[in-house]
């Protein structure tokens, strides 16, 4: 297993969970598939755009759990699959 290990669980589209071998390390969402009508959402940001109007894009962080909480869970049970199909 690697020194540093970072898991993303995404289902549906949304990431549901992050786990890390290192907890405190700070991960953020930046997600660039905003509606217009949700342009004033605390975490939906303004980014310019060269020679059109300003992008939108929803940025906020992560909670993040240790790689341990993996344990016993579909995630894991997807990775040592895909482990054992030889990567």
């Amino acid at each position: 297993m690697p020194s540093l290990q970072l898991v993303i669980n995404v289902y549906g589209g949304l990431v549901q969970e992050v786990f890390c071998s290192d907890p405190e390390i700070e991960v953020l969402l930046v997600d660039w598939d905003v509606e217009p009508a949700d342009a004033e959402h605390p975490s939906i940001v303004h980014v310019p755009a060269d020679d059109r109007r300003p992008q939108l894009a929803y940025v906020a962080p992560l909670a993040v759990q240790a790689l341990d909480a993996l344990q016993g869970t579909q995630v894991a049970a997807a990775i040592n699959t895909a482990e054992q199909a030889a990567w």
